[in-house]
């Protein structure tokens, strides 16, 4: 357990996978270049009913990542974590968006930062992708895709996008689902994909 921690340079080697989670942060901290494999995505899938995360963040924590790599994270609440030039494999993410205790609340994956799965566990959770990261597989489909607050820059590489569709979930290439348009922000960057649009809410623009 971390506890308002400036900064921790550390590798864990293992752990037994019964520990849920291996590493918890409260309050505020810096990691950097921190190598966490505490837990396997085998050892999730098997018993789903206790997950274990290499690291978990909690409820008001404002934490930055700076290099290293982590296999998987787990966030939840009013809470801050912002990812810079890291490799991770699996993100679960129930924070949600606003601010509080002098912390602006959200998921950041920043710069040269590669993720291979980002979940999107809460209706009213937020996002930001910047231009240098990667994102294999965004799932927002536990949640209305709609509610998300969704900032991915121009340049941002997104492999498969997994969002809601009506009762079931639809999977789509980053280009797809860009061009089903569902909010005004999207609407620049489905223009710049080019190809045929498809808008499913009422979208008000600037001008074309």
């Amino acid at each position: 357990v971390l506890n308002n921690v400036n900064m921790i340079n550390t590798k864990v080697a293992s752990f037994s996978a019964k520990l849920s989670p291996a590493m918890t942060i409260y309050g505020k901290a810096t990691l950097n270049n921190v190598n966490i494999y505490g837990t396997t995505l085998s050892e999730l899938d098997t018993d789903p009913m206790w997950p274990v995360y290499d690291l978990a963040v909690t409820n008001y924590s404002d934490t930055t990542i700076n290099g290293g790599k982590i296999g998987t994270i787990y966030t939840w609440g009013n809470a801050r974590l912002a990812i810079n030039n890291a490799e991770i494999d699996t993100i679960k993410s129930a924070m949600r968006t606003g601010s509080g205790y002098g912390v602006n609340y959200g998921l950041i994956i920043g710069d040269n930062t590669k993720v291979n799965k980002v979940t999107m566990t809460n209706a009213n959770a937020s996002i930001t992708v910047k231009s240098t990261a990667e994102i294999g597989v965004l799932d927002l489909c536990a949640n209305n895709e709609s509610g998300m607050y969704l900032n991915i820059e121009p340049g941002a590489k997104i492999g498969k996008v997994i969002v809601k569709n009506g009762d079931s979930c639809k999977e789509m290439t980053y280009d797809e689902w860009y061009k089903l348009i569902t909010t005004p922000e999207k609407f620049d960057t489905a223009m710049k994909l080019g190809g045929e649009l498809k808008l499913i809410n009422d979208i008000k623009v600037a001008k074309i």
